[in-house]
């Protein structure tokens, strides 16, 4: 099989990293010593846009993600801290024309999984749930510092994987402001990878960082339950292999709402449904992520 052949399923793995969350409230202040248990679903669909000067043509990626996490708050020197670990399984069907033969591909496994920690240095006392209930809302203030560890599958003589042997580290600093019953979260991040010495045989394909800045709107309708907009533009990522340029990237915006519900005390649910807006190269798809969280 000629690597050219199948050049633009090799692609596909440049893109995995380019596609940013967009996740509302992630510095709000909560009680501490709370252990939280998630189920998550994600859909994905779209469009892949390719330099012009690849011969390839209307190139579609459609996957699928189930995934399990484990979160728990606690006190850090009088403050609010949480430990998150992160793990997926996912699968994924892709087409396109490539110098004028249609061309598809199917794939599942094991992804790599996350480990996240959060750290709220202002505006977020360590409270019990009982003190968090008489605590007026107030502006926080917070980073967080994402692992992934390259635990999925992956294997050197395949062209497609789920997992990405490498490590990746994501760092970011983010606030959220209340005003009313409205609320404004914005956060600026840096997605950082090791290289992969061992793509596709010995190759060695390397990345730089992926720059993400987000802001969310959001209206709180009634206690735990909200409605927010969603708008996050991201850029850099660009991919060499053995040192020449390979999956070259272009900044690229995308926009969507989140809505939480909680049916009790224990019991939540979260939709995010966002969408490319401009794609200049990379993905444009559309996704959504149905997520359920039980409290201990």
């Amino acid at each position: 099989m000629h690597f050219r052949n199948w050049y633009w399923l090799i692609l596909l793995l440049s893109l995995k990293a380019q596609a940013q969350d967009l996740e509302p409230r992630s510095y709000l202040n909560i009680p501490v010593d709370q252990t939280f248990f998630s189920a998550i679903y994600i859909y994905s669909t779209g469009d892949v846009y390719t330099s012009s000067d690849l011969p390839i043509d209307d190139f579609q990626l459609t996957t699928t993600t189930w995934g399990g996490q484990f979160a728990r708050t606690f006190e850090l020197d009088n403050k609010l801290a949480k430990f998150d670990v992160l793990f997926a399984t996912a699968c994924g069907d892709g087409e396109a024309i490539f110098r004028g033969e249609f061309r598809t591909k199917k794939f599942c496994g094991m992804a790599d999984s996350k480990v996240k920690f959060n750290y709220n240095f202002y505006g977020a006392p360590a409270l019990s749930p009982k003190q968090f209930l008489t605590k007026e809302s107030q502006a926080v203030i917070g980073f967080t510092v994402q692992v992934t560890v390259p635990n999925g599958h992956y294997n050197k003589d395949e062209i497609f994987n789920i997992g990405s042997n490498r490590w990746a580290i994501e760092t970011e600093i983010g606030g959220s402001f209340p005003i009313g019953r409205f609320e404004i979260d914005a956060a600026i991040s840096g997605l950082f990878f090791e290289d992969n010495d061992e793509y596709f045989g010995d190759n060695v394909y390397s990345q730089d960082p992926v720059y993400n800045f987000q802001v969310h709107f959001i209206y709180d309708i009634g206690p735990a339950h909200w409605i927010g907009l969603d708008l996050n533009y991201f850029d850099g990522g660009d991919g060499f292999l053995n040192g020449e340029p390979f999956g070259i990237k272009k900044g690229n915006y995308r926009g969507g709402i989140s809505y939480r519900y909680s049916f009790n005390a224990n019991n939540s649910l979260k939709l995010i449904l966002n969408k490319g807006i401009t794609t200049r190269l990379g993905n444009d798809t559309d996704a959504a992520t149905i997520s359920w969280t039980y409290r201990l």
